[in-house]
């Protein structure tokens, strides 16, 4: 397999297999072989037959969650983990599997503690370690991240692995000497294409430009679709404003790889990225008819139509999505957007409940249906509760402060309101008209039509302007 020889490869593993059916790292291996070579089919049919043998086979469900969760099948994969866990509830990999599948709904903190217990399970089971840094990194936290991976055996320090995750955790502390350090010392031991992204990345940050293309443009050699690599060097151009060199660049590295779906994605999202709507279209189109396998890129085309405005034609996409991946989250929150900005209200909400039934901790969809709660009136109790419990999730995001400020105005708590939404007084025209709304109800007229001149220079056909509008005419009180 190694040497590139897969049908010979294929031929071995299955050879060792059919000589004994009940050779669980014969078959682990076979399946493993399999998914490497893209052939689900022929996994999910070795460990069907398996699981018909013995439905309690733990490895045979561990690695059909796998599938199940590389094909958006998030129920099913959770299901088998659930299962795993029933037989062996002090299995590490599964805790760290069930981890992934909340991690894909979404649920960031139980995904944070279910790798929390399969690192207690096993200290010494590296890669729920490492994936734990990754999550406390992701999650703002890059200091219990660096905490988490000093405290592993002074062996798995100096591995590679160790030593790239910590250089992303410090990136993300801004620690750049310390990181300049480990990413030093992970090139002495191998030019991998990880440690040569971060060290354009860093470069990069210092303002070196030019130094920083050489190593990411080093990664597109070893490596032709490590998309975060073209990613940085096409934004060093644009940088210099030279965005019609790094469009440039972007093509002519796509065009190396013409059979590739993912290249013409990533084109896509550039060029939406720079404002060329037909030309992400078009890109999108023909990453379709070169995948097998065309979902993600029906949902980059649904989300294409949601940002242009299209939300006949992006609901049609999302809903047929919907009927393929039931209770898919990001799926659920689209059409939250979409209803949402078509005005209709109560379907967005009942998506976002749903949204908010698949995944409890899912900020986006706790804040969304607070402010949609507290927007119409409905339940401004709710909204207020459902908001306090996501700025304890995220303290610092002041989009939450406009959600808790207006359910605090729709509840008649004017005061708490002019609170809470001065905190996001600058975030968006909306919030600066609740903000003045809030101010007219407590008699500050003067500083609501500050704010009002200021929403109407964003955007003058906003709903709330002519809300503002309508309460400064009311008689004063």
């Amino acid at each position: 397999m190694e040497t590139g020889k897969n049908e010979a490869a294929l031929a071995e593993l299955k050879a060792l297999y059919d000589v004994n059916r009940k050779d669980r790292d014969a078959r682990t291996h076979l399946v493993s072989a399999y998914l490497r070579l893209g052939r689900a089919a022929d996994a999910k049919s070795v460990l069907a037959d398996a699981l018909k043998r013995n439905s309690k086979d733990t490895d045979a469900l561990l690695q059909r969650s796998e599938i199940h969760l590389l094909e958006g099948k998030y129920d099913e994969a959770q299901a088998d983990v659930a299962g795993v866990l029933r037989f062996r509830p002090d299995s590490p990999e599964a805790h760290m599997l069930m981890a992934r599948v909340y991690r894909a709904r979404g649920a960031d903190e139980s995904a944070r503690q279910e790798l929390a217990e399969s690192v207690r399970l096993n200290p010494k089971f590296l890669p729920a370690r490492i994936e734990l840094a990754h999550a406390y990194t992701l999650a703002n936290q890059p200091q219990a991240a660096i905490d988490l991976l000093d405290a592993s055996s002074p062996e798995d320090q100096k591995t590679l692995a160790v030593i790239t995750e910590r250089n992303a955790a410090l990136y993300a502390m801004g620690d750049n000497t310390a990181m300049q350090a480990g990413v030093d010392k992970g090139l002495a031991i191998a030019r991998t294409p990880e440690l040569l992204l971060q060290d354009g990345l860093l470069k990069l940050r210092l303002g070196d430009l030019k130094a920083g293309r050489a190593p990411l443009e080093d990664v597109l050699k070893q490596k032709p679709q490590e998309w975060r690599a073209l990613e940085a060097l096409a934004l060093s151009y644009a940088a210099e404003k030279k965005i019609p060199e790094a469009t440039k660049l972007v093509r002519e590295h796509a065009a190396k790889m013409p059979q590739s779906p993912t290249a013409q994605q990533f084109l896509a999202t550039w060029l939406m990225r720079t404002g060329d709507a037909d030309g992400a279209r078009a890109a999108y189109q023909n990453a379709r008819s070169l995948s097998t396998d065309p979902t993600l890129i029906d949902f980059q085309l649904a989300e294409l139509d949601l940002r242009e405005g299209k939300l006949d034609s992006a609901r049609t996409g999302l809903l047929a999505l919907l009927a393929r991946q039931p209770g898919n989250l990001a799926l659920l929150l689209d059409l939250g957007q979409t209803e949402f900005r078509a005005g209709h209200t109560p379907q967005a909400v009942s998506y976002y409940e749903q949204a908010v039934e698949k995944a409890p901790k899912n900020i986006q969809a706790l804040n969304n249906l607070a402010y949609l709660l507290a927007d119409t009136g409905k339940d401004p109790d709710r909204a207020l509760a459902l908001a306090q419990q996501v700025k304890e999730l995220a303290p610092n995001d002041m989009t939450i402060d406009d959600t808790i400020g207006w359910a605090y105005y729709k509840k008649g708590l004017f005061q708490s309101a002019v609170e809470y939404l001065s905190l996001n007084k600058g975030a968006t025209a909306r919030s600066k008209c609740h903000l003045a709304m809030a101010y007219i109800k407590i008699g500050s007229r003067a500083r609501a039509q500050e704010l009002l001149g200021a929403a109407v220079k964003e955007d003058p056909s906003l709903p709330e302007v002519r809300n503002v509008l309508a309460l400064l005419a009311s008689p004063s009180r």
